[in-house]
């Protein structure tokens, strides 16, 4: 859990990873939709845990950013990125192993599904394969995100004006969270 819990922490850093893939010339179009997808959920009002939730309101927001991307690598993704990119977009879909230990391989299974039916979900008036596909839908869906997320626009540095609203403190339970996180991913996956 000590590792999934860290992905909270490491969220601002993937999101950029999911941008690059979308942006990529080189990407099929249900590559760069799947990528879309996983950025659409950040802001989604409806996803499987409520973001209110301390900790794991966030972690099913790293776990479908992972996925979708693993999906997406399906579509030969890896070995059309640049050098670059491939490495960390690896990185994320290698993560997808301990997310299907953690959830077992039925509630995983339900998850991944969940994933692919999100291709076509509009979120702030735009589909994820919208939002891939044209630059002002694109824009916007990463200003909802940056927004969301309390995160700093592109190209700037230094303080970002409000807390990120999701940090694992050294003070969470990882126990409890765990419980909690299993908990309501087999309720709303319906395991």
């Amino acid at each position: 859990m000590e590792v999934i819990a860290s992905w909270v922490d490491s969220l601002p850093d993937d999101i950029e990873i999911a941008k690059a893939v979308i942006e990529s010339e080189a990407a099929d179009d249900e590559a760069r939709t799947l990528a879309a997808v996983s950025l659409a959920y950040l802001i989604l009002r409806m996803d499987l845990i409520p973001d209110w939730n301390e900790v794991i309101g966030v972690i099913d927001d790293a776990m479908v950013l992972r996925v979708c991307l693993e999906l997406a690598a399906r579509r030969n993704l890896l070995s059309v990125l640049d050098d670059d990119l491939r490495p960390h977009v690896g990185r994320l879909i290698n993560d997808v192993d301990l997310i299907q230990q953690f959830l077992g391989p039925a509630t995983f299974a339900r998850l991944r599904r969940y994933c692919e039916r999100l291709i076509d979900t509009p979120v702030h008036g735009h589909s994820p394969r919208h939002c891939a596909h044209d630059t002002a839908a694109r824009e916007a869906l990463y200003k909802a995100v940056r927004a969301d997320l309390r995160m700093p626009r592109d190209g700037e540095v230094g303080q970002v004006d409000a807390q990120p609203r999701h940090r694992v403190d050294d003070g969470v339970d990882l126990d409890v969270a765990e419980r909690k996180l299993r908990s309501y991913l087999r309720h709303k996956l319906g395991a």
